[in-house]
């Protein structure tokens, strides 16, 4: 498996292509370069050091149960 690991590599974008069953992952390399990559599956191992980023949606009246206000 160790040809297909990439390490200090960030991901842009992971689209899933549902005509073609697969992914289409945009990533950049350690050297700065975008690099476009296909995959059957992907596998996240961002790791327990990953400072998680929380995405807040927009406020809606506590009354709403699809979306409370945090």
């Amino acid at each position: 498996l160790y040809p297909y690991i990439r390490l200090n590599t960030r991901v842009q974008t992971a689209v899933y292509d549902e005509a073609a069953q697969g992914w289409q992952v945009t990533v950049t390399t350690p050297e700065g370069q975008t690099e476009v990559l296909k995959a059957n599956v992907v596998i996240s191992a961002a790791g327990i050091f990953l400072i998680p980023l929380h995405l807040h949606p927009p406020c809606v009246p506590r009354s709403s149960p699809e979306m409370p206000c945090w």
